[in-house]
């Protein structure tokens, strides 16, 4: 009968869910050996994985003398080096240098360095680079073997000069959103396809940050800061009205990164680093999020809404639908910050990556096995409450109730369909009820718990932490 069930729940109206699976950690051909500083992470059109890094690494001939300097790297699907890697130099369309990522001359003849920022990937499958204080809109099908560490910039801006940038965020309309690290009393600036300036989303920025999340809708603006916990929500019902602030969401994270996963369009943040500031530490709600990880969450789940289906406000501590768990021990010795993840085109690889990681771990392969689940938290007879704690460590208590007396069944399944654990198998009373699950000995990531009651079945989602 438990079979059957489940195998019901499958074919009901479905959503993805994922368990994700460490695959290798992706080592970068760097020719010096600079300091391990893995700032940003991207993939093109071609399903090539591009790699930035703060610190200098690669040489850089200049009259006369030899520079270190900030590169990209591209690496093809098995591993290799892309033609064009690394990358020191941004044509024209002619062939003609036009700017180094890594150095440039000062307004007064000086020689300055400009910082890896972070990068991401337009709705094109290009490359939007932030370099210190420069935004560049890099074609990614020029990176072929008639370039030799160079490549074509399509457009750059310079939002605001001599301060450095976030990573920016792009959304499905070609559209490109940027503020300053330092964002307190700065705007968060916006950009039309070829980085056209548009308006601004908002005056302030929330604080502190390393990057924007868009939705791909473009109705969502997340602005979220490693200084404070949560995020600072801007919505837009469509892209010819400006954006609104609605208030704070995913309370309890202290976000350095953040991207949006293909096929099924989640908000990925990360959580954390620990240390200086932490996650779990917002004074208005208990959350037990994991540092050192990432977690999803569907843009709708983050907003507030009347009868009428109007947005109308936040909420304030949505609920995970998917993780990628990593443990600090698994970076290695030092882990200051998660700082970057990036997605293939079907969505079902993620590269994540660590600032300050030892050289060789800081970029870790994850692979997710699929499994769809009915997310029905109420059926006729039934209604099936979130577990709380969640994310939890530990112990969570899952509450549901019955309109009428019957034989009743709670189980939590891993997200292959692998039955963990059998909380309830017995007839109960109408009305209010709750079960306790113990996840001690289960490795983190998501799981499943369905309510089945005379032949009808709910279900919902939970995320184990360590």
């Amino acid at each position: 009968m438990r079979a059957l069930l489940l195998a019901c729940a499958l074919l009901a109206p479905t959503i993805a869910s994922a368990q994700w699976t460490f695959s290798e950690d992706v080592a970068v051909p760097y020719t010096t050996a600079p300091g391990s500083g893995i700032h940003g992470v991207a993939v093109d059109s071609e399903g090539r994985l591009w790699l930035q890094n703060y610190y200098g690494s690669e040489p850089l001939a200049r009259n006369g003398e030899t520079l270190t300097t900030r590169a990209l790297y591209v690496l093809n699907e098995d591993g290799t080096q892309a033609a064009c890697s690394p990358i020191k130099y941004l044509e024209d369309n002619t062939g003609a240098v036009v700017d180094t990522l890594g150095y440039y001359t000062t307004s007064a003849g000086t020689l300055d360095s400009r910082t890896g920022r972070g990068m991401t990937s337009d709705s094109d499958g290009n490359i939007v680079v932030s370099q210190y204080d420069m935004l560049y809109l890099l074609d990614a099908t020029s990176c072929t073997s008639s370039r030799d560490s160079s490549i074509v910039q399509l457009a750059s801006a310079q939002p605001l000069p001599g301060t450095s940038l976030t990573e920016a965020a792009t959304d499905g309309n070609g559209n490109v959103y940027v503020t300053a690290v330092v964002g307190a009393a700065q705007p968060i600036f916006s950009y039309g396809p070829g980085l056209t300036p548009g308006q601004n989303v908002s005056p302030n920025a929330y604080d502190i940050s390393r990057d924007l999340l868009a939705s791909n809708d473009g109705t969502l603006i997340i602005d979220h800061a490693f200084t404070k916990p949560g995020a600072v929500v801007h919505y837009r019902s469509n892209s010819f009205v400006p954006f609104d602030s609605l208030g704070i969401s995913l309370r309890g994270l202290v976000v350095e990164s953040s991207g949006v996963q293909p096929g099924t369009n989640y908000l990925w943040v990360s959580s954390g680093p620990g240390g200086a500031f932490n996650p779990n530490e917002d004074p208005e709600v208990e959350t037990n999020y994991q540092a050192f990880s990432w977690y999803a969450f569907d843009q709708e789940d983050l907003l507030e809404r009347d009868g009428g289906g109007a947005v109308i406000g936040t909420v304030e501590n949505p609920t995970p639908v998917d993780s990628i768990i990593v443990t600090a021990e698994e970076w290695g010795d030092t882990a200051p910050g998660p700082r970057g993840i990036a997605f293939s085109a079907d969505g079902n690889t993620a590269w994540v990556i660590n600032f300050g990681a030892p050289t060789g771990s800081d970029i870790k392969k994850y692979t997710k096995n699929n499994v769809a689940v009915e997310n029905g938290a109420e059926v006729e007879g039934l209604t099936l409450g979130q577990n709380q704690p969640n994310p939890f460590s530990g112990r969570t208590e899952i509450t549901f109730s019955l309109e009428a007396p019957g034989h009743t069944a709670l189980r939590v399944y891993d997200v292959t369909g692998r039955e963990v654990m059998t909380l309830v198998d017995r007839t109960l009373v109408a009305g209010e009820h709750a079960a306790t699950f113990d996840a001690d000995g289960l490795a983190p990531g998501t799981y499943v718990y369905t309510l089945e009651f005379e032949g009808r079945v709910a279900s919902r989602r939970m995320t184990v932490v360590r």
